[in-house]
């Protein structure tokens, strides 16, 4: 699929704004010139050219937000999530199913830690199901949950977190740091420490990382998860990160080119 045929959401909205604010400046502007005369504004006009306003800035925003890639592979995503099961499946493995399934779609499948010493509680007879219906099964029916984003599927307890969102920006050095790490890379290595596999992803594009202490003085294990084929960086790094029970973030260095800030995650204090 080419990413510049997807339709950019929002553009819809800039025109109705667009289209809504010249009908709105129309009718004041062509009275004043027919009665030659100031042009008067109501409060009820007022409110409305804001209204309008607002919605041409919504579509705006959605506008530059949108990203392509992204798109596309949600698009892509939701075409393999139809395809149907033709032959019958009977397991109880989740962790199997999924990695069976949707790997071979080349959709990546993250699951949390927390469930590798995970037996099903059920074992239940997939058929004629399209693959978000049989994940729902499996998921439903073992009280977990799966949710889409950072170009995976990740599958985890109810309690368990949810991987961490990037970071906002605002200074240059930490748009360039992004801008390296957004440059795809493949992983074959899938038995690596967490230090190793964040060192592989931070010298692809030549950026400077630390850990926090506790990482380093904590016993080493290494991480599981299926390979990562053309993943940007940047998720690939957050992934990582979430198998390892850790977070990164961006510091600044006093050479001002910053670094990746790898360190555990911070645990949620109970509600």
């Amino acid at each position: 699929m080419d990413p510049s045929s997807l339709y950019a959401p929002g553009l819809n909205f800039v025109a109705l704004g667009g289209a809504l604010a010249l009908l709105l400046l129309g009718f004041p502007l062509v009275r004043a010139i027919r009665k030659r005369e100031r042009p008067r504004f109501s409060i009820a006009w007022l409110l409305a050219f804001v209204v309008v306003l607002s919605i041409g800035l919504y579509g705006g925003v959605k506008w530059w937000t949108f990203d392509p890639e992204e798109a596309e592979w949600q698009a892509r995503l939701d075409q393999v999530l139809t395809k149907k099961l033709l032959e019958e499946n009977n397991s109880g493995d989740l962790r199997l199913f999924n990695i069976s399934l949707l790997t071979s779609s080349e959709i990546h499948v993250f699951i949390n830690p927390s469930l590798d010493d995970f037996e099903s509680k059920s074992h239940i007879t997939l058929s004629n199901l399209s693959l978000r219906e049989a994940l729902n099964a499996m998921c439903t029916s073992n009280g977990l949950e799966w949710e889409a984003c950072n170009e995976a599927i990740y599958i985890k307890k109810k309690e368990d977190p949810d991987p961490q969102h990037l970071p906002i920006v605002t200074q240059e050095w930490e748009r360039e740091i992004m801008r390296r790490l957004n440059r795809r890379g493949s992983f074959e290595d899938i038995d690596v420490p967490l230090t190793g596999e964040v060192e592989y992803i931070c010298t692809l594009p030549g950026i400077k990382f630390a850990f926090a202490p506790e990482l380093l003085n904590s016993p080493i294990k290494p991480l599981q998860f299926c390979p990562i084929q053309n993943m940007r960086l940047y998720n690939a790094l957050t992934w990582i990160c979430y198998l390892g029970d850790a977070e990164w973030s961006l510091k600044p260095t006093p050479d001002g080119k910053g670094m990746v800030w790898i360190e555990p995650r911070k645990k949620k204090p109970n509600p």
